[in-house]
């Protein structure tokens, strides 16, 4: 039962998700430093916050506020201060791309509450990927279909698990918990992307680092517990 209203919303959603937020943050990540994306990131719990409570009404309890400043500083600490290769072009990107994101969160998650989870998911990926696919051609060409079995598998993983089900997954819980609270989560990306580069590429972190990273996730273990109190 999607009325045009909703077919609408889902333009607007997926054209947030596919030029808005995907493809200026690849961009941004191509003119900047990966550490001042992270610090970057640390600014969605925020903007999740006020934006849940312009859109929903919602009010953030005194527990999610502290949770929300735990993990700001927490990602402060754990990527640092950006080092060369850092623009202001690509910052802008990222940043912009964060705003998209935010906004596609809040109308994804009334849409889905209306016509499903899944259908939602899967409308905006399909309609995401026609409106994007036009900038591919025009900024890269066709994208190239010749790939070893490794590179298709890379981007099958890509696909369904880091995409698919991950979205899918992010939406359901979108329809359990309020949009700071989500937020705060989201600042476990950085974390895991740190915790992976040491693990898997042999990167180092300091004192800081680590502290930084505890912190994300005490705040990360605050909002999962529902310690949230009316102001």
């Amino acid at each position: 039962q999607i009325t045009r209203h909703d077919f609408g919303l889902l333009i607007l959603g997926a054209f947030l998700m596919g030029p808005l937020m995907f493809l200026l943050q690849f961009e941004g990540l191509d003119r900047t430093t990966a550490s001042s994306a992270a610090l970057l990131v640390g600014a969605i719990p925020p903007m999740m916050a006020i934006g849940g409570f312009i859109v929903d009404g919602e009010r953030v309890g005194r527990w999610t506020l502290i949770a929300i400043g735990l993990s700001a500083l927490g990602i402060g600490l754990l990527v640092g201060g950006p080092g060369e290769g850092r623009t202001l072009l690509g910052d802008s990107l990222v940043f912009i791309s964060l705003i998209a994101s935010v906004v596609w969160t809040l109308l994804t998650r009334r849409i889905a509450r209306r016509v499903g989870v899944v259908t939602a998911t899967t409308i905006l990926f399909g309609v995401g990927t026609l409106i994007l696919l036009p900038f591919a051609i025009v900024l890269e060409g066709v994208p190239p279909l010749d790939l070893s079995i490794g590179g298709w598998a890379s981007v099958a993983s890509l696909g369904i698990v880091c995409t698919a089900l991950t979205f899918w997954l992010w939406n359901w819980g979108l329809q359990r918990a309020d949009a700071a609270r989500a937020g705060v989560f989201g600042n476990l990306e950085p974390l895991v992307g740190s915790f992976l580069g040491v693990t898997l590429l042999g990167e180092q972190l300091g004192g800081l680092a680590v502290f930084g990273g505890i912190l994300v996730v005490v705040a990360a273990v605050l909002v999962s517990l529902g310690r949230v109190e009316a102001m």
